[in-house]
């Protein structure tokens, strides 16, 4: 075939001499060609022409491509500017068979290796690419090889030899002369592919060319263990919109997957400017490409694009647009096409539409729209001269949960002290003022959710909430014991709160202290003091300086235990926080303090383990502490003009011994024989703590058991052991053994028959016997526990075996106790019996009341007596001395003896 320019007057030989055939190769779509190729190459016409021979004919099929590459330093630099010739290529031109002639136009670009900077990635044996992709190779390193003659061939890498791995020939090139680089493009590459080359040292056999991560040639090979291949993979795509269509002002996900990662995206579409793409993507930061098209990168296998249509973009209600996607370097497209509706009606929902809180706490504000993927929150407004806007957006489950600091408000810019987010984020925020000299004041602040400013000109107000920010409180101290384990235990809110539900912390003044000089091989720990802070308008402050020591030093509080009455010339203890301002004070072991914070709920608990007090401070058994929380009056000065005062809180208790006693009759703890006898007792330890109880007998019937308890809120617990197999009459020893108290609590004990609880009754008496009727009686009884356990029975108070009184009694072995009553006689006559009675006994005496006697008429003389069963009929004139007078004051008399019946 002949390549004829001397036509194109400005191609100006621009076929060098030094052309050889190893510059040309010949291809074909179909692989018709595939047995033949480039015997020589002649140049004529000046170097215009090129005549190219082959050493053996083929027959293209129709529709076939043939490409003839000529890839050579080769070329004169032509004199047309603009590297555009037109020249001629004709098939067969000196054969008797079919002969074929076309025109050709041929552009002089970059050279190949001018181009490297703008490859895709690297020629990298033993790697895969990706179709399409533009791949450098460098053949720098291979001197001594036959640098023009470089063949791509399919590989095959299930073949066991070389002759057979290598396969079809998809192209030859050569390397640029100076770079010795080549930028390679692998449009119509799928499968395995492998670079051969000449071998110097013998040209008839070929090998496969190896290349590191850079492109560069490091080895050559004549076998298929080195892995010379590139695999390259043809990439998918598909696109479409998470619905048909999207409202206007609204967003909508465009959903792309591939068999690809981390790869890079163009979008373009025909009635989208780029100006428009720009801003519908604006959320994944497109950057601008050509005239027309963004590119996002780093493209994840399965991506969601954000996609926002508003009126703000020159898009209208009715707009299709038909988004065209493409691989930046690859063959994979895909498009996708939504359309534009009409807006809904957009609604914000607040969780509460009024909050209460102190100033400087923070307010928290939680809003879910449906509609909207962003709106504004405006807290404030004119009437309180002060607001601050935010721009939320909120999360997947439509929710923004925004809290605002009342203490920053107003007064500092940096926004990480005004305001954080727990759902949804904050796109922009700004405020009216930030030179306030004082907390914001109390009032109430709108919280206006409405339509973000950029969405239209007058924004629609789709809901309101109010804020009611109110004065801090009192501050005040409540001192809690918990059992000597808590104070590894309690770390976090949650604990203390669910220990405060199971009865493990309660508020107490005795704090249960180890004695060191009891048994210091134990180790055993005191209890824990759980000081209860409660403190407002603290909440914003702390949310930027979480420490309360570090308040301390800032001057805002101040916390010190100090030892009450230490004695005649005695300094007394006075401790404070680890790492705070001390003044007098001694801070307390970092080990043995620590500070939780619920300032949500306006409340610090400071906890302390007792061992402090002990173990550090030397303090002793029935020493007393304040514990003393004071907001200074610099505090105060944030938030009032004048007149600020530091306000304090104090809490108080006493150190006393772990003690622990059994319930015991006559001196012995006194169990029944059978499967739930219980031991029980009283201690000072804190309720909730775990006691181990054990029984021991020694001697003919030896026994060793033990059992479990826990303390109660009273202070008392209850150990259930099973003695059905011990005979009546067995001596024991009760004790709780190794736990700090004295003796172990050792008491003797004894199995026997257990009757039970016995109240009796006994020294009845009443404030009077004889009363009249109205007047009310004191009941006084004595009730004593005679049985052999401690108990609990209802005490009933009876008039005529009417109950008229009862009181819940309970009464440990042989205790007595007094019950009183007042009983009413406004309903009662003549002589009644008053009864004091428990379910095994009882008392009664004898109340006498009285009433008073109604009057007889007694006739005068001359007036008849009438018969029985005759009316009588009078009148106020015939009735001398029982007239109208006398009936006027015997309804008086009655009247008055109702009132006072009703008195009582």
């Amino acid at each position: 075939m002949s390549i004829d320019f001397s036509s194109d007057s400005n191609f100006d030989n621009g076929f060098k001499s030094d052309i050889s055939s190893s510059d040309v190769s010949l291809s074909t779509s179909g692989g018709s060609a595939s047995s033949s190729s480039v015997s020589s190459v002649e140049r004529s016409n000046g170097g215009d022409s090129l005549f190219v021979s082959l050493n053996n004919s083929f027959d293209p099929a129709d529709g076939e491509t043939v490409t003839l590459t000529i890839q050579s330093s080769g070329w004169q630099n032509p004199s047309d500017s603009s590297n555009t010739y037109d020249g001629v290529i004709q098939f067969n031109p000196q054969s008797g068979g079919a002969q074929d002639t076309g025109t050709l136009t041929l552009t002089r670009g970059e050279t190949e290796a001018a181009n490297e900077a703008n490859a895709d990635a690297s020629w990298d044996s033993g790697t895969t690419r990706w179709q399409g992709q533009e791949l450098v190779f460098d053949a720098s390193s291979t001197t001594g090889q036959d640098l023009s003659n470089f063949q791509i061939r399919e590989w095959d890498d299930t073949a066991s030899t070389f002759s057979a791995a290598v396969g079809d020939l998809e192209t030859e090139f050569s390397v640029d002369s100076s770079t010795r680089t080549r930028v390679i493009s692998t449009d119509n590459f799928e499968g395995n592919y492998v670079i051969t080359a000449a071998n110097s040292a013998n040209s008839s056999q070929r090998e496969a060319v190896i290349t590191d991560n850079t492109g560069a040639v490091i080895d050559t090979a004549h076998n298929t263990s080195a892995s010379p291949e590139v695999e390259f993979a043809l990439q998918d795509m598909s696109a479409e919109f998470a619905d048909d269509t999207v409202e206007l002002g609204d967003s909508i996900d465009l959903e792309v997957d591939s068999n690809r990662n981390n790869y890079n995206l163009n979008i373009s579409s025909d009635n989208l400017t780029q100006d428009q793409l720009e801003d519908v993507f604006s959320s994944e930061s497109p950057t601008p490409v050509g005239d027309d098209t963004i590119e996002i990168t780093g493209i994840d296998s399965e991506v969601a694009l954000n996609a926002t249509f508003l009126e703000e973009y020159d898009i209208e209600e009715g707009d299709e647009f038909t988004l065209d996607l493409e691989a930046t370097d690859t063959t994979a497209t895909a498009n996708a096409t939504v359309s534009v509706g009409q807006a809904a009606d957009a609604t914000v929902e607040f969780e509460e539409t009024q909050i209460n809180e102190h100033r400087g706490d923070i307010v928290t504000i939680s809003a879910t729209s449906e509609e909207l993927d962003r709106y504004n929150l405006t807290f404030g407004g004119e009437d309180v001269n002060y607001n601050a806007s935010f721009e939320v957006q909120p999360n997947d489950d439509d929710e923004v949960v925004l809290n605002i600091n009342t203490y920053w408000l107003g007064r500092t810019t940096n926004e990480s002290k005004l305001y954080s987010v727990d759902e949804g984020s904050v796109a922009n925020f700004s405020q009216s003022r930030a030179d306030l000299n004082y907390v914001l004041g109390d009032a109430l602040y709108d919280v206006i959710a409405e339509q973000h400013s950029g969405d239209a000109d007058t924004p629609e107000e789709y809901n309101v909430a109010v804020v009611n920010l109110q004065q801090r409180e009192d501050t005040s101290v409540t001192v809690h014991t918990a059992p000597y384990a808590s104070f590894n235990q309690l770390t976090e809110v949650e604990d203390i709160n669910e220990a405060a539900n199971e009865g493990s912390l309660t508020e107490d003044d005795t704090i249960a202290v180890k004695d060191p000089d009891r048994d210091s091989s134990l180790n055993f720990n005191g209890d824990t003091v759980v000081h209860e802070i409660e403190v407002s308008g603290f909440e914003g402050s702390y949310d930027t300086i979480s420490d309360l020591a570090a308040h301390q030093n800032a001057g805002n509080v101040s916390l010190f235990i100090e030892q009450e009455d230490a004695g005649i010339n005695a300094d007394p203890i006075n401790l404070t926080l680890p790492g705070a301002a001390t003044g007098d004070a001694t801070s307390m072991a970092t080990s043995n303090t620590r500070v939780v914070s619920d300032l949500e709920n306006d409340t610090l608990y400071v906890i302390v383990d007792s061992d402090e007090f002990v173990d550090e401070q030397n303090a002793e058994i029935n020493d007393e502490f304040t514990a003393n929380f004071t907001v200074t009056e610099a505090y105060e000065k944030k938030f009032v003009r004048s007149g600020a005062e530091a306000e304090s809180a104090n809490g108080s208790y006493t150190l006393v011994d772990r003690e622990a006693s059994f319930d015991t009759r006559g001196g012995e703890v006194r169990v029944s024989p059978t499967e739930e006898a219980e031991i029980t007792g009283e201690t000072t330890v804190a309720p909730g703590t775990e006691l181990t109880v054990r029984a021991r007998a020694t001697g003919e019937s030896p026994f060793l058991e033990t059992a479990d308890a826990t303390v109660d809120a009273e202070g008392n617990f209850v150990a259930t052991f099973d003695f059905s197999g011990v005979n009546s009459g067995q001596n024991f020893t009760a004790s709780i053994r190794r736990q700090s108290f004295e003796d172990d609590a050792e008491t003797p004990g004894v199995v026997g028959e257990v009757s039970g609880a016995s109240f009796q009754v006994s020294d009845l008496s009443l404030s009077s016997t004889s009363v009249e009727a109205g007047e009310d009686v004191d009941v006084s009884a004595n009730v004593t526990n005679n049985g052999d356990v401690a108990g609990n029975q209802t005490v009933s108070i009876l008039v005529d075996d009417t109950e008229v009184d009862s009181q819940e009694v309970s009464l440990d072995v042989n205790e007595s106790t007094t019950v009183e009553s007042t009983i009413s006689t406004s309903d009662l006559s003549g002589d009644v019996t008053v009864e004091v009675a428990s379910a095994d006994d009882s008392a009664s005496t004898t109340l006498t009341v009285e009433t008073e006697a109604t009057p007889t008429a007694t006739p005068s003389e001359g007036t008849a007596t009438p018969e029985p069963g005759t009316a009588t009929e009078t009148t106020s004139q015939d009735q001398p001395g029982f007239g109208a007078g006398l009936a006027l004051i015997a309804l008086l008399g009655a009247a008055l003896l109702a009132a006072r019946r009703n008195a009582f």
